[in-house]
């Protein structure tokens, strides 16, 4: 070997390596420092954007004052045309960046935030239209973690093993192994004027670097399922966008491998023979995942952009009906039934007499979650448990059937309304407002004079969401309280009400010492948008919370288009 190829192996190599960092800076540095950075300097709100009705409307006036969900459904239109345009057009860069503005809300997850668009939750802008379905839109895409957890309960199974992070850092490692060989080889191809690569990792796969791409993406997409946040993180489900993207990545690569053969004829037709498309896998196993390709155009690829892209959608449509029937499968066991549990016949019995007998805190947490799943199955078992002498299995009861949300738990909820546990009281309360059981205003009512503060705070809420205006008097006189939490929550229930009767107490109640309350107060005289509280809400303008002025902007704007 010559001096000069040398030198020429080692730039090859180092290449190579520069864009493997980059990659590897992503995975690593690269979602610190951009969450630290967006978090100081992009206006975001405080709290959890979805803990109640109140930090739901502060949301979407946050959100329609910078124009947000316009501009998220801009961007996701233009990420869509994108990748349109690249697949019709044969553009694959434009396709590929396509797949990688498909991944970015997987980064949105990094983010250990509350409101979903603080720091990289700003990502999650791209899937606003989705999110605007549902925030478990991105379940449906839960199919591609079956072949981790069928690996792990493997390994936990035989040796008692959790290779959850060892999983993660070898599909990490391997995925830039791969990219950075492939890119060497193809670096070592173009220096050697070769008019395609087909040695060295290019023996192994045709396409080494978006299978490396997909591997280390797939790492980062399980990294996520073990980052402890310190608050909670609400954004799409990341295994639908890392789906979506690894299915572009690999309509990219059937659309190069259609250049190829056009361009080498035979010769290129014989390396696709000899070499795997992207995974080396055996080749039955090939065979079975060719079945829809073989079906649809009797070949194992398409090579026809039609084609490309009639066999990416019905495997994406597969692979998105497969993902309901793998949730059922999905929820790990985090607890173990006892003996005196496991005699019981039926499992919905093991899991009742559990929740009655299990001493740990968290074991209860993911009964309940296990039985919530069950759905309206467990309701009828679950609502005698209402009425149990021992107060934290009433609660606990509460908690699942809470969850299932079925109109047959109301009358046990209202019975709950006159328990001796002060704090069952206010669960039941609240429960009773969000289900919006309209039959339970009567039981509500004496509550407004319950002994405990908290309780007659949550009747008068759970009153303002049923729209009763009993809650009315009561919620205006909690305005002068002298704990801001309850001053807040009456000028939120007053907000619910939207009664112009209210705007006098609103009004005097502005000048809270208490930001939270001013708040409140401000968004509450934004939704009931009298004119008679323009001269405050000018005032508010001025407020030196941002927060504070952006609502009283957004108030005085609903003023305006609605005068007397």
């Amino acid at each position: 070997m010559s001096s000069r190829q040398l030198i020429t192996g080692i730039f090859l190599v180092l290449l190579a390596v520069v864009f493997s960092i980059g990659l590897m800076f992503a995975s690593i540095e690269l979602p610190d420092l951009m969450q630290n950075a967006l978090y100081d300097t992009v206006p975001a709100l405080s709290g959890d954007s979805h803990a109640d009705s109140f930090a739901v409307t502060r949301t979407e006036i946050f959100m329609r004052h910078y124009h947000l969900r316009l501009i998220g459904y801009i961007c996701f239109i233009l990420m869509v045309l994108i990748i349109i345009g690249g697949f019709l057009f044969g553009k694959r860069g434009l396709a590929s960046a396509g797949a990688l503005l498909m991944f970015l809300p997987v980064f949105a997850q990094f983010a250990g935030v509350m409101f979903f668009l603080a720091g990289l939750g700003i990502l999650n802008i791209i899937w606003l239209p989705v999110l605007d379905i549902s925030f478990d839109a991105g379940r449906l895409g839960d199919v591609v973690y079956l072949p981790y957890r069928l690996l792990r309960a493997l390994f936990t199974r035989i040796g008692g093993i959790d290779i959850h992070l060892p999983l993660v850092y070898a599909c990490i490692g391997i995925g830039l192994l791969l990219f950075t060989l492939g890119t060497f080889t193809w670096l070592s191809a173009r220096y050697r004027k070769r008019d395609m690569a087909d040695f060295w990792i290019y023996k192994i796969s045709r396409h080494p670097q978006y299978l490396g791409w997909i591997i280390w993406s797939y790492g980062m997409l399980l990294a996520l399922m073990r980052i402890k946040y310190p608050k909670r993180s609400w954004g799409i489900a990341s295994a639908l966008p890392w789906m979506l993207s690894a299915m572009i990545i690999i309509g990219v690569a059937l659309m190069e491998e259609r250049k190829m053969k056009h361009l080498m004829g035979e010769k290129y037709e014989k390396y696709r023979k000899a070499t795997p498309f992207l995974f080396p896998l055996p080749g039955f196993i090939g065979d079975i995942f060719t079945i829809p390709a073989r079906l649809l155009f009797r070949k194992p690829l398409p090579d026809r952009k039609g084609e490309i892209a009639v066999v990416c959608l019905v495997y994406t449509a597969i692979l998105i009906a497969l993902s309901p029937l793998s949730w059922k499968y999905s929820r790990p066991r985090r607890f173990t039934l006892s003996e005196e549990a496991r005699t019981q016949e039926t499992r919905t019995g093991k899991l009742i007499r559990e929740l009655q007998i299990n001493p740990n805190p968290r074991s209860k947490f993911w009964i309940i979650e296990e039985l919530s799943h069950m759905g309206s199955a467990v309701v009828d078992p679950l609502l005698p448990l209402l009425k149990h002498p021992d107060p934290e299995v009433r609660s606990n009861t509460a908690r699942a059937l809470e969850k299932i949300k079925d109109p047959r738990s109301i009358p046990g909820f209202i019975d709950l309304l006159r328990d001796e546990n002060a704090g069952i009281r206010m669960q039941a309360v609240d429960v009773l407002g969000r289900f919006g059981a309209r039959e339970a205003e009567a039981a509500l009512t004496p509550l407004l004079d319950d002994s405990d503060d908290a309780v007659r705070v949550a009747a008068v809420r759970a009153l303002s969401r049923l729209g009763s205006m009993t809650g009315l008097a009561p919620a205006m006189a909690l305005l002068d309280h002298r704990d801001w939490w309850t001053r807040k929550a009456a000028a939120e229930s007053l907000g619910l009400l939207g009664s112009e009767e209210a705007v006098d107490a609103l009004v005097e109640r502005y000048p809270d010492k208490d930001v939270r309350v001013r708040r409140a107060v401000v968004v509450a005289l934004l939704e009931i948008g009298s004119p008679r509280s323009a001269p405050s809400l000018k005032q508010a303008v001025r407020d030196e919370d941002w927060e504070v002025r952006l609502y009283a902007q957004e108030a005085l704007k609903k003023i305006g288009r609605n005068p007397e």
